[in-house]
Formats: structure tokens, C-alpha cells, sequence
């Protein structure tokens, strides 16, 4: 009788611990593949006792946690080209990038390599080269161009509109032929500001280089058989520049340009002129002819020097 007491009291105690272990509601337990599983959801699936729908949640987290490691993935993919030397600019918001050395519209904006904007910044991608004149060209903001050979035209060669823009005429010449109408044609015809033109040959245009923008550049550039060689509507850095066989050298329309070492020699009426109201200033400039500015600019030994006798 006492054993039998003894087993019946060990049975009783066996039955405590086993229900001791079980599961309560509302608590956790972790499964094999050591994910917390709330016990309340269990019932929620057999039933759906709480009207809630907790499997469309876990689907829409997975899928969102499916995508960000998709676009770490993406992006870690671009860093690593970045690092090999490939340029790389990457929009976030569309996770898409335009690699900008391989000659593919990667990102779907319609644009290839240095002329997509998001690489011209880039010093890999160099100038965008230029091959013939276009009056309708569509200039990027801030990047840099290069003529690659000389270049003829009918009409207005350039018109460049956008800031920050920088053409080297790399030494090349644009001419006006067979003109298609009386209108004034211009080589280059600046409408913008933070714009840099150097190195160009300018021929037979009405007006060979207009400014009409302010914070504009014009270095070292070469203009013949003009009108006006040099058009400044606009404050103007004027550097180095030649005016030849024009009918007017430089004419200033307006204050506050600057001009440097600039030579003016050999043209028909004025190798300078000033517009009425004008004020100007400069040095180290090669004059012969000139008609001065309001301020009395500019004046001989000390803003320029006779240009030679032939």
C-alpha cells in the first residue's frame, strides 16, 4: 500500500511538471529555426478569432525587407564598380544609375554617358565633342565642349543658353557661307552666364562673339570680317582675344566689362568703341583707333599701345 502511494503521488507530480511546460497564451516560444513566434497568431490562423489578418502582415514585411536587400545589393554592386574605376552616378529614388562609360542609356533618361547631365560633371568623362555648327544645339548646364575640326554655317553657328558652359574651339574655325538670308548672324551668341568661349576662329559672321550674359569669359579667340568682331551687352571678362578686317574691332553696349590684352588692330571704322554712358575698365590692350567711354577709358600709354605700323 505505501509504494502504491508513493507512485500515485510521483504520477501526480510527473502530470504538474508536463503541464507546467505547456504554452500559455499570449507568450512565446521558439521554434527550430530560433524565430520568435507569438502563440497568439496560432490562433489567429485557425480562426481569425481577432478579425485581424497577421499573414498579409508577415507577407507585406517580407517583401519589403525582400526589397531593401535588393537595393543594398544593387547598390553595393555600384559601389564596387565605383572602386574599380568605373564612374557611376546612382538616383536612389528609382534605384537606376547611368554608368558613364559604356555607351548605354542605363537609367532611361534618353541620355548617353558625358551628354546624360548626371556625368558631365565628372573629370572622367572629359569634353563633349562638337563637329559641326547647330544654332538649336541643346547645351548641358555646366559642362564642357570641344570643337574637333573647323566648322561652316548658312546661319547662326552656336547660341549657347545654359549657364556655366565652357566651349573650346581647340584652335578650329567656324565660318559663315552662303548666307540664306539678310538676317545678323552670329558665331557665337552667349545668352547665359558663368560661360568660358577660348580658342576660337570666328569668320565672316555679322557679329563674331556676342555677350549678352553676365560673369562671361572670352579668352583667346581669333575674329575676322565681322561687323562687329566682339558684341559686349553685358559685363564681360575680355582676355586675349584678336579683332582683324572688321568693321568694328570691340564695341562695349554696355558697363563693366574688363578688358586685357586684347589686340585690335586693322579694322575699317573703330578698333574699339563705347556706347554712350558707358563705363569700362582694363590694361595691357592694342589699340589704334578708338572712340572712348564715358569714364574717359580707354586711354594711351595707360589702358593700351598704338597697334604697329605695317
Amino acid at each position: 500500500m505505501k509504494y502504491k502511494l508513493l507512485l500515485l503521488i510521483g504520477l501526480v507530480s510527473l502530470m504538474v511538471v508536463v503541464a507546467g511546460c505547456g504554452v500559455q497564451p499570449g507568450k512565446s516560444v521558439v521554434t527550430d529555426d530560433d524565430t520568435d513566434v507569438d502563440t497568439e497568431l496560432q490562433s489567429n490562423f485557425a480562426g481569425q478569432a481577432s478579425g485581424r489578418l497577421p499573414i498579409d502582415s508577415y507577407k507585406s514585411r517580407g517583401a519589403t525587407q525582400s526589397a531593401e536587400i535588393s537595393s543594398e545589393l544593387k547598390q553595393e554592386a555600384l559601389r564596387n564598380k565605383r572602386d574599380s574605376g568605373t564612374v557611376v552616378s546612382y538616383d536612389e529614388t528609382n534605384n537606376v544609375a547611368e554608368i558613364c562609360d559604356n555607351n548605354k542609356d542605363d537609367d532611361n533618361d534618353g541620355k548617353i554617358d558625358c551628354k546624360d547631365g548626371e556625368c558631365s560633371s565628372s573629370t572622367d568623362c572629359g569634353p563633349i565633342e562638337l563637329t559641326e555648327c547647330n544654332s538649336d544645339y541643346v547645351w548641358e548646364e555646366g559642362a564642357t565642349y570641344r570643337l574637333m575640326n573647323d566648322a561652316k554655317s548658312k546661319s547662326t553657328c552656336f547660341v549657347i543658353n545654359k549657364n556655366d558652359v565652357t566651349l573650346d574651339c581647340n584652335g578650329y574655325t567656324i565660318k559663315l557661307v552662303e548666307k540664306i538670308s539678310p538676317e545678323i548672324y552670329y558665331g557665337i551668341l552667349i545668352k547665359s552666364k558663368g560661360v568660358t568661349v577660348s580658342n576660337c576662329g570666328v569668320d565672316n559672321y555679322n557679329i563674331g562673339i556676342s555677350s549678352d550674359g553676365v560673369e562671361n569669359l572670352l579668352e583667346g579667340n581669333s575674329i575676322s570680317n565681322s561687323v562687329y568682331g566682339i558684341e559686349l551687352l553685358k559685363p564681360t571678362f575680355v582676355k586675349s582675344n584678336i579683332i582683324k578686317s572688321s568693321n568694328q574691332g570691340i564695341f562695349a553696349g554696355s558697363s563693366g566689362s574688363f578688358l586685357q590684352n586684347n589686340y585690335a588692330c586693322g579694322n575699317y571704322y573703330n578698333d574699339f568703341k563705347c556706347s554712350e554712358n558707358v563705363l569700362l575698365s582694363g590694361k595691357g590692350n592694342t589699340f589704334d583707333k578708338v572712340e572712348q567711354c564715358s569714364n574717359a577709358w580707354p586711354q594711351k600709354p595707360k589702358n593700351y599701345n598704338k597697334c604697329p605700323k605695317n
